[in-house]
């Protein structure tokens, strides 16, 4: 890794201002543990795993207002789940804006592009960086609040 590629780290526990609930949907346990560890040191106070996309879905319909942050593996569903989200008029208010990261493997200038038109808000690669995947959540959080 190069300098230019270091991230800094953003100051300490800035996900404390969430003040619902970040789902994150990945299959890996481990990799689940590692993003639930990494979230709960940055501050964040619920966190809520799922394997799926389907059952992400259901968790998030069954309480609109509890959720602050998705975070998805694009081939757990995850893009299906942002468009659903994004344009399905059955799907409540709060859940329609709210802000989305898809984590991919597949970082070429036209999945990208694909992952932001289907309404994600950020796109961290895989394997994921623990201070990258926290410097994306706090980016999606501040353009909210803009």
């Amino acid at each position: 890794m190069s300098l230019t590629d270091a991230v800094p780290l953003p100051p300490s526990r800035p996900l404390s201002v969430l003040k619902g609930a970040i789902l994150i949907i990945e299959d890996v346990v481990t990799t689940r543990g590692q993003m639930t560890f990494c979230l709960s040191e940055a501050g964040a106070g619920k966190i809520v795993e799922a394997e799926e996309g389907v059952t992400a879905l259901q968790l998030l319909k069954d309480k609109p207002d509890h959720w602050a942050m998705v975070i998805s593996d694009l081939e757990m569903g995850g893009l299906r789940l942002v468009r659903t989200l994004r344009s399905d008029p059955l799907i409540p208010e709060p859940l329609r804006r709210i802000p989305f990261i898809m984590l991919t493997e597949d970082t070429t200038l036209a999945a990208v592009s694909d992952i932001r038109a289907a309404g994600a808000n950020g796109v961290v690669a895989k394997p994921f960086n623990s201070a990258k995947l926290i410097a994306a959540a706090v980016h999606v959080i501040s353009a909210r609040r803009k």
